[in-house]
């Protein structure tokens, strides 16, 4: 099946797709052509600067620094980090050092070992690999009006998980759900094409 595809970088892929993020802000209306269509969410290979929405989650939804841990695991349980699928590779290479003993082969596994206390220890990043991972229901667009309340501003800064919502387009996200396998792949620009198999779809839920 086809759809439109968006990309969000994290953690607000994993925001929108876990349902804690309702309304999508974007400078242009990108999204006004597609009210009451499905799109694919996309994340992008880059994290999104700065950490506002920490602050919102905490102050704004009241969640505890451990709830915002579980949330940020459960918007990465594809378990995308590139560096991982590069340790599978490495470990294809121990398996060859210890049969073989060659001196290239010996340095592998220390290299390999080297990534793994890294990697266990949190001292390194786990760059993001691209790829759609769920879909979400449109709403209406509009631009952010000029003239709310300041209590309607901090409602819709919550629903966003974002401050900053002047001049900017806001879209209403619902129904949001998880592909039962993700699919690798680089984005486009604004809304691209994807094609998701019907069977990596959650059942009942097909657009």
């Amino acid at each position: 099946m086809q759809f439109g595809c968006l990309s969000f970088r994290q953690p607000y892929a994993g925001f929108v797709l876990n349902g804690v993020k309702t309304v999508e802000t974007r400078w242009r209306p990108v999204l006004s052509g597609h009210r009451n269509r499905t799109i694919a969410i996309h994340i992008a290979h880059r994290d999104w600067d700065g950490a506002t929405w920490r602050e919102l989650l905490l102050q704004r939804l009241g969640m505890t620094p451990t709830q915002i841990q579980a949330l940020l695991q459960e918007g990465e349980k594809y378990g995308r980090g590139v560096i991982a699928d590069e340790c599978v590779r490495v470990h294809t290479r121990i398996g060859a050092a210890e049969t073989m003993g060659g001196t290239r082969d010996r340095l592998w596994v220390g290299v390999a070992s080297s990534l793994r206390l890294l990697l266990a220890s949190g001292a390194m990043p786990r760059p993001h690999c691209p790829g759609v991972l769920g879909l979400v229901d449109v709403g209406d667009t509009l631009l952010c009006p000029a003239d709310l309340a300041p209590e309607e501003l901090l409602e819709l800064e919550t629903q966003a998980v974002l401050t900053g919502l002047e001049q900017k387009y806001l879209t209403a996200l619902s129904n949001p759900r998880w592909l039962l396998e993700p699919i690798p792949g680089k984005g486009g620009k604004d809304v691209f094409q994807v094609d998701i198999p019907e069977h990596l779809i959650p059942s009942g839920q097909e657009a």
